[in-house]
């Protein structure tokens, strides 16, 4: 699953960091190349904290950070959209099935058990 996190600063980041490192892939866009390179900078030394404190595995950070794709405009990120018939296909299906499945209290639930894991 695709998420796209708009904004790289102190939640963008945080929130680019907890779905990356549940295994989705994840679009951090913004429009600030310094805000972009700061917000991977925190990301990846909130890893190396997670490392330290034996929650997480260096294989873990490397599959994490790779989960992370950087976009430094929306309009980069609907062009993708609109230029390839495949994704866009996908991700209307993806929409589609995730819309059924949703709920705030399951994400709820999930979001804090992965805050807990990482604190």
């Amino acid at each position: 699953m695709n998420i796209s996190v708009i904004g790289a600063g102190t939640m963008g980041n945080g929130i680019a960091h907890v779905f990356a490192q549940a295994g989705f892939k994840v679009n951090l866009i913004d429009v600030n190349e310094v805000q972009m390179q700061k917000a991977l900078t925190t990301i990846d030394k909130n890893l190396d904290r997670q490392i330290a404190k034996g929650s997480l595995t260096a294989e873990q950070k490397t599959a994490t950070l790779a989960n992370i794709t950087t976009v430094n405009s929306i309009a980069d990120a609907i062009q993708r959209i609109q230029t390839n018939p495949n994704l866009r296909k996908e991700l209307i299906q993806k929409g589609r099935i995730n819309l059924q499945r949703f709920s705030w209290d399951k994400s709820a639930e999930k979001f804090w058990k992965i805050i807990e894991q990482m604190l």
